[in-house]
């Protein structure tokens, strides 16, 4: 997952911690310094609709107590989410400094339900053609198709832990806009040469989209 969007949602969580632990202590007090009466009363919501509403020392304890879970809850998320992600992000700065480089293949792109500032969080999963065995997925808010190459770097004595290399927003933002049909069709072809390479797609496969790509005004 990109550092962008684990910083916003640890930023998201302590949002909901800030308002939860303080509503929670507000009610607590309540509950311990005063002895209010439990008491029940009509009373109507902005739409018109009619309830009962209660009030008293029954409901600060119920309201205090349930707030103040929530908020350490949250904050105790935050704070392993906060910690993970931190390993996570040293971990990739090693590798980018001291792993093996290879090419790897995006073979699936999917769009997950997660979403960013109302971004869409995608799932990518890619192959090392160099490396057998080795698959891996990476979260990113910059999709890219599949067929496209990437560089990685992984670390020969843990290999299935790998970190991606190129700037995913750039290499999106280029492959978005071609420049001319003739740019999308080229884009196209070595998508499924990759694809090809690396035994995503048989040889059929390959020869029956490469004449679709080429047919396309």
């Amino acid at each position: 997952m990109p550092r962008k969007a684990r910083f916003w949602i640890v930023f998201a969580i302590l949002i909901q911690v800030l308002w939860s632990l303080p509503l929670g202590g507000f009610f607590a007090y309540r509950w311990l310094a005063f002895d209010d009466p439990d008491t029940s009363f009509t009373c109507q919501d902005s739409r018109g609709r009619v309830s009962t509403c209660v009030e008293g020392e029954t409901t600060n304890m119920i309201m205090g107590i349930v707030f103040l879970a929530i908020g350490l809850i949250m904050l105790g998320v935050a704070l392993w989410l906060a910690v993970r992600w931190i390993k996570r992000g040293r971990r990739e700065d090693y590798l980018r400094q001291h792993g093996v480089p290879a090419q790897a293949v995006v073979i699936q792109a999917m769009a997950t339900s997660t979403r960013v500032n109302g971004r869409p969080l995608y799932r990518l999963t890619l192959q090392v053609p160099d490396v057998p065995g080795l698959e891996f997925r990476h979260r990113t808010m910059n999709p890219v198709p599949a067929g496209t190459t990437l560089t990685v770097a992984y670390d020969p004595a843990n290999p299935a832990d790998p970190v991606l290399l190129d700037d995913l927003a750039a290499i999106a933002q280029s492959m978005r806009y071609p420049r001319t049909a003739v740019d999308a069709r080229i884009q196209r072809l070595t998508q499924l040469d990759s694809l090809r390479a690396s035994g995503a797609i048989s040889e059929e496969e390959f020869e029956r989209l490469k004449a679709e790509a080429l047919n396309q005004g």
